[in-house]
């Protein structure tokens, strides 16, 4: 499964250098050659050709069905009038909207929007509009110069000139499918969530809607450079760390509901499918969500899953489903990170019990060996795409992270207890808050150290890694 997954990224990986597809010709033969189904087939070979030419054809076809997306296929200046939904709040008059009407006939996907100050004041956007609510915008589309980013939500924006009154949106979602309908109610769920956190935690919600439902709107650029400085950008992305989290209070929970331990394993990893697509699906959360599922479904046929297997599973699932997401950063370090644990974890482990003799906790151990070899794994990509690495990463993950595993089921709770009792989950919020104050202050002391982070070019990366 490793080698197999290995020859779709490599084919994905030469239709993204842009290699023409008349240099796959020769490898098109092989799909003549018989290979009888087997576990472990005897020509590995032909299993490895055909991945690469799948992974290359796969990668064609998703761009060629990115290319129509219509939000790149926008001319410049062009008059919109769109009805829809809030994705997230408006902070600084940009935010991000999914059309119920409007834009254009059969596109579904989101628009990012600018709404000028005046607007804002006039209509009372900044302090009545939510996450979630009814909201129309008319306005010019504006093109993303140069633009080259793997999503096409960032093609472009709409520079709203007037706020009409929205129309009804239980009349357009009559003709709308059921997929359309069932995004409508996620979003109008993610709505509820960002305003309960909003009420929940008067001064970190920026901070606990980032750790619980993958939205960074209000969060200031103060605080993204801390994390980045710091090293802890990972732990505002729903990531592995999140998902387990999640997964294991999902376990937790259905642990004194009496259920068998298969039902409770399936219904914990329907529970995490269905909080990864509430949140919008991002590429570390969806590569966790299978991973778990994977080895779920061990633990159910009691079959033993290579944990490398697994994870070229997720990779291959995600690759399927989504051709085009080898380009983005968040999937390459995502999986690199997942493979840096699986393959230098216990190497490094072993050389710090041996440098130290024992004498170091076991926690530590594993906390340092852990974050060596996801750190070394990502260093790369992290210094390619970001241009800087953080040299105080390791550490003050090692402090930041269980506060994190502190915060995530706190959050949770907060919100599932606010819906019993408002006062009481008042009340329980306070005492999270205080641990995310925490987690804030130690991420911003960190960041402020001098040489807390180096800046690194392109051309340093590749020296690096050829005379590697």
């Amino acid at each position: 499964m490793a080698w197999l997954a290995l020859a779709v990224g490599a084919g994905a990986t030469l239709s993204h250098l842009g290699v023409h597809p008349l240099w796959m010709v020769p490898f098109l033969p092989i799909l003549l050659v018989p290979n009888d189904p087997s576990p472990r087939p005897n020509s590995r070979w032909i299993s490895v050709l055909l991945g690469l030419t799948a992974g290359f054809a796969s990668t064609q076809s998703g761009k060629g069905q990115l290319s129509q997306d219509c939000r790149l296929n926008l001319p410049e200046g062009k008059d919109l009038t769109v009805h829809g939904l809030l994705v997230g709040p408006l902070v600084d008059g940009r935010g991000e909207i999914l059309p119920t009407v409007g834009f254009l006939p059969g596109c579904r996907s989101t628009l990012r929007v600018v709404v000028p100050d005046r607007l804002i004041a006039e209509r009372r956007l900044g302090e009545g509009a939510r996450a979630g609510d009814d909201v129309a915008f008319r306005g010019r589309w504006r093109r993303t110069p140069a633009f080259e980013s793997a999503d096409p939500k960032w093609a472009g924006y709409l520079q709203v000139t007037s706020v009409p009154d929205p129309v009804q949106r239980l009349g357009l979602l009559e003709s709308a499918g059921p997929l359309a309908r069932v995004r409508y109610g996620v979003t109008k769920i993610g709505g509820w969530v960002q305003g309960r956190l909003v009420d929940l935690f008067p001064r970190t919600a920026p901070l606990a809607t980032a750790l619980v439902w993958a939205r960074k709107d209000r969060l200031s650029p103060e605080v993204r450079e801390a994390f980045a400085r710091a090293g802890t950008a990972h732990l505002l992305a729903i990531s592995g760390f999140h998902v387990g989290v999640v997964g294991g209070l999902l376990l937790l929970l259905l642990g004194f509901t009496g259920l068998s331990h298969r039902v409770r394993i399936l219904l914990a990893s329907a529970g995490v499918w269905a909080y990864v697509l509430a949140i919008g699906v991002p590429d570390a959360a969806f590569r966790a969500a299978a991973l778990l599922t994977v080895l779920a479904l061990g633990r159910i046929l009691n079959r033993s899953v290579a944990p490398l297997g697994a994870v070229a599973t997720a990779f291959l699932l995600f690759l399927a489903l989504d051709p085009i997401a080898l380009r983005r950063p968040g999937f390459q370090l995502s999986f690199a990170g997942a493979v840096g644990l699986l393959v230098g974890y216990r190497a490094v482990r072993e050389w710090i019990l041996t440098k130290s003799g024992g004498k170091v906790p076991q926690v530590v151990v594993s906390g340092v060996a852990a974050g060596v070899s996801a750190t070394l794994a990502t260093l790369p990509l992290v210094a390619w795409h970001f241009g800087r690495v953080s040299v105080v990463g390791i550490p003050v993950t090692l402090v930041v992270a269980p506060l994190v595993a502190l915060a995530i089921p706190g959050i949770f709770l907060s919100l599932v207890i606010s819906t019993l009792h408002q006062g009481l989950g008042r009340f329980f919020a306070s005492g999270v808050e205080m641990i995310l104050q925490v987690i804030g202050a130690s991420v911003a002391w960190a960041g402020s150290l001098p040489f807390s982070s180096i800046w690194v070019s392109e051309a340093t990366v590749i020296a690096c890694t050829v005379a590697l």
